[in-house]
């Protein structure tokens, strides 16, 4: 799951995030390690999303990257 990857890779991590949610600081790294939901509240409150909104938006990033990666190890 790309979920670890964001998890494992914290130099790169917040500037993903931000790619997707602009509001997002240092505190979403947090809120990632603290798992899915914490990290989707947090977008909630820092976006003006509710929290189905912010769920449904961090699905639609998450399912982005992961095929974004798919693509990247299937094309070496």
């Amino acid at each position: 799951m790309f979920w670890d990857h964001l998890l494992k890779s914290w130099q790169i991590s917040l500037p993903i995030v931000r790619s997707r949610f602009p509001h997002a600081d240092e505190h979403a790294l947090d809120a990632l390690q603290l798992g899915y939901h914490n990290f989707a509240s947090l977008m909630a409150q820092t976006h003006d999303l509710t929290p189905r909104e912010a769920v449904e938006e961090v699905e639609d990033w998450l399912h982005i990257l992961h095929i974004s990666e798919f693509g990247r190890s299937t094309a070496a």
